[in-house]
């Protein structure tokens, strides 16, 4: 029988084996992306240049993308990944719609609008590299509801006629590691997408932050080589 003292129970080994198997890599991303925060606090608060209105989207976006990110390392950790690559997938295209509208400044009114810009426009718009594309493409595989992404969410022995299917999560090594490759390059995507807001709408960052975030930069590169998987479609 399945209820929520054995959901959080299995949640906690879940925790348990992802801190064993893929300390160091949860540590560095916690670190970077605590820097993010920081960053993005601190300058959102800045007086843009003079004579330019800046797309208040993309601040908003940016926080969208920072509560995202915090929310759904925790679902990693507890082992619910299907749940957490939909909410990377979100992360993916909303730093894509920043991105799309740092490029088309006057994009942020038709978005407080509420008409939609597609996906498919802003792709084409910002050239996403064909590597960005099959990220995407594996985050869309596992946010539908399609066969592939249900039954990953069970253990191989339990999905046969018969058996009794539970809600309650088991650590999947393979899932657990996509997701950091995932991670460490939105969180990649988000820092740099603010600079490129910082550069354009207000004046240079100070020494100190931006040596923070080369070293953040010099972390990402080799955290991800270590971590880059080739996708299974």
């Amino acid at each position: 029988m399945t209820d929520i003292e054995s959901i959080i129970s299995a949640e906690k080994i879940c925790e348990a084996k992802t801190k064993e198997s893929f300390k160091i890599p949860i540590e560095i991303y916690e670190e970077l992306f605590t820097l993010y925060l920081n960053v993005s606090e601190k300058y959102c608060k800045n007086t843009p240049k003079a004579g330019i209105e800046r797309p208040l989207a993309v601040l908003l976006l940016n926080d969208r993308i920072a509560k995202s990110l915090y929310c759904s390392i925790d679902l990693l950790k507890r082992g619910h990944y299907n749940e957490c690559f939909s909410i990377q997938r979100d992360i993916f295209e909303a730093i894509c719609l920043s991105e799309y509208i740092l490029k088309n400044p006057k994009m942020s009114e038709v978005w407080f609008t509420g008409k939609p810009i597609t996906f498919s426009k802003i792709s084409k718009e910002i050239s996403l590299l064909p590597f960005d594309q099959e990220i995407y493409g594996h985050l869309c595989d596992f946010t539908h509801p399609n066969v592939h992404s249900t039954i990953r969410e069970y253990e191989p022995d339990t999905v046969r006629i018969g058996v009794y299917f539970t809600f309650k999560p088991y650590f999947q090594k393979e899932m657990a590691h996509s997701s950091l490759v995932h991670f460490f390059l939105l969180v990649y995507r988000a820092m740099d997408n603010y600079l490129k807001y910082m550069k354009q709408f207000h004046e240079d960052i100070e020494p100190e932050d931006s040596d923070k975030i080369e070293i953040m930069f010099k972390k990402i590169y080799k955290f991800s080589d270590s971590l880059i998987i080739k996708f299974d479609h």
